[in-house]
């Protein structure tokens, strides 16, 4: 499925390698029953895939994986980008889909959270109810209020993350460790 058409109902995308440890499950408690499509993004363990294939609610959408090149059309075609795991180390792919303007709904400790200030929803980690009502939320949510908030993260990872800041960054360590 390399293109998406846009549809009118709510769509959430969620990024992630398809493994065990990963807890995927928990995104499928949170969706059963919504009226959304959400589109699940990343490869596994073939067994643990097919497992989850078959626990899958019918508004899921597995597209496997997808090259780094082609991943910014489907951040750009969801409503919202859900980050379910905890982002300690500030996965890629939570900052892609703030790069491409999204709202994000992301599992977080405070000090995550202080450090990387998305506009969105923070949940607790692990809280099914939690990223259930933040999707619900996030849904009834107007589109130019979703816009505004992701253009707000695009900001952010401009000012935080671009090239030029991530170089002096670097620089600064390889300086200090020379």
């Amino acid at each position: 499925m390399s293109k998406m058409k846009k549809q009118k109902k709510f769509t959430i995308c969620c990024v992630s390698r398809l493994v065990r440890i990963k807890e995927i499950e928990y995104l499928f408690e949170a969706i059963n029953h919504l009226d959304i499509n959400v589109i699940l993004i990343g490869g596994g363990e073939k067994e643990y895939v097919q497992e989850l294939r078959k626990k899958a609610p019918n508004n899921i959408t597995f597209l496997g994986y997808i090259i780094h090149e082609e991943m910014s059309h489907y951040y750009n075609y969801a409503d919202i980008f859900v980050a379910k795991q905890p982002f300690e180390g500030w996965g890629r792919t939570l900052l892609e889909a703030m790069s491409c303007g999204k709202p994000i709904i992301a599992a977080s400790s405070p000090r995550a959270y202080k450090e990387l200030p998305f506009k969105g929803w923070p949940i607790q980690p692990g809280d099914v109810e939690g990223l259930r009502n933040a999707i619900i939320e996030a849904s009834k949510t107007p589109k130019e209020t979703l816009k505004q908030m992701g253009k707000a993260n695009r900001e952010i990872i401009l000012k935080k993350f671009s090239w030029d800041i991530t170089y002096e960054k670097i620089l600064t360590i390889i300086k200090r460790c020379c």
